[in-house]
């Protein structure tokens, strides 16, 4: 009697090689692509992780259901900006978050993202060094202290925005400017 292979034993060797390929940084971009429409998940969520994902691949995941894929698709560097404007409105407060640290989120993108009623999202456009300078200056007055906290550590905050902020009255916003080393004496 012939013994029959097993269908969970093939179906999980195609998911580890598939896994295998999507963290490699040698596999080529047209592979990468074509796993952006893999039926397993945990094959989506490392696509993003690899930094050669072509901009094709990370447009098809963009439109993913799960969290995870839209979260790693918003921060990668080859995500195109019209891409990150779409995630821009993100339902799920971390894609939005990571939109505003992506460097290549346009600036029109990041002025609405320092808007966002969650602080942690307005923590993305406040650390990000393409935020417009008036922009950092209006969010060195936002109510949450981590967010002026990462507009002190904004290499491109202005230094007259940096001494108002010497003011103050947060503890944390006091040592994030002393850490950074970037004093203005008023």
């Amino acid at each position: 009697m012939r013994k029959r292979d097993d269908p969970w034993k093939e179906d999980r060797r195609i998911r580890k090689e598939q896994m295998l390929k999507a963290w490699n940084e040698n596999t080529p971009a047209t592979v990468l692509y074509s796993l952006a429409f893999s039926e397993y998940v945990d094959v989506l969520i490392r696509l993003p992780a690899n930094p050669n994902t072509p901009p094709e691949a990370l447009v098809v995941l963009s439109g993913m259901k799960h969290k995870g894929v839209r979260c790693g698709v918003a921060c990668h560097p080859n995500t195109p900006p019209d891409i990150l404007g779409l995630l821009a409105e993100d339902k799920v407060q971390g894609v939005r978050w990571e939109v505003g640290r992506n460097l290549n989120t346009p600036p029109d993108v990041l002025v609405d993202l320092s808007y966002d009623e969650d602080a942690r999202v307005r923590m993305g456009p406040a650390g990000n060094p393409n935020t417009p300078p008036e922009i950092l200056a209006s969010l060195a007055h936002d109510v949450n202290e981590y967010v002026r906290g990462e507009v002190v550590c904004n290499p491109s905050t202005p230094p007259d925005v940096i001494g108002g902020m010497s003011k103050d009255k947060s503890e944390f916003v006091q040592c994030r400017i002393s850490r950074v080393g970037r004093f203005v004496y008023t």
